[in-house]
């Protein structure tokens, strides 16, 4: 088996039940064996690729803004107004969970280290906690939904940083 999931190309061939797309479309999203010259996917993982943006920034947008959004849509919920910690905010997940949450009114406090900061904050979070100088629970602030990418810190830990009717979701723990 070839590795590679997230993929952007133009369509070579499709199957005789594929209706949306046939050869020469320009597409983006997730199929199998993205890392060779040839890789295969589902119609329904794929999307035209808009032609404002490069290949490179299709092939990125696969995997990881599937887990933000459905992170924040289906499980959190997130809605305007409502404060929002991003663990992992700087990594391929949390910059698109901080945009989307962002996008939709949210509050975004992004969780990165020093190098990262302004890299956050440009992708729309309000304020951003680096990790190397103070811990989550250094402040007095409850969030409405804490989205921890990679699952590093305790329960006990998120719990406390957690409002109380706050939803926790942990992405790739």
């Amino acid at each position: 088996p070839v590795p590679g999931m997230d993929l952007a190309g133009t369509v070579e061939a499709v199957g005789a039940a594929v209706t949306r797309f046939r050869p020469g479309d320009e597409v983006f999203g997730s199929g199998t064996g993205a890392f060779a010259e040839y890789a295969a996917a589902s119609q329904a993982k794929l999307a035209r690729k808009p032609s404002n943006i490069s290949w490179e920034q299709a092939a990125a947008i696969g995997n990881s803004s599937a887990a933000a959004l459905k992170a924040l849509r289906d499980v959190a919920q997130v809605q305007p107004g409502q404060h929002v910690l991003v663990i992992g905010a700087s990594g391929g997940v949390g910059s698109f969970a901080v945009q989307i949450a962002t996008a939709w009114g949210a509050e975004v406090t992004g969780v990165a280290s020093t190098s990262k900061v302004e890299l956050v904050r440009s992708l729309g979070a309000v304020d951003v906690i680096d990790y190397t100088r103070e811990e989550i629970m250094d402040r007095d602030v409850r969030y409405d939904v804490i989205l921890d990418i990679a699952g590093n810190r305790s329960l006990s830990t998120l719990r406390r940083a957690l409002a109380p009717e706050g939803t926790l979701g942990i992405v790739g723990g």
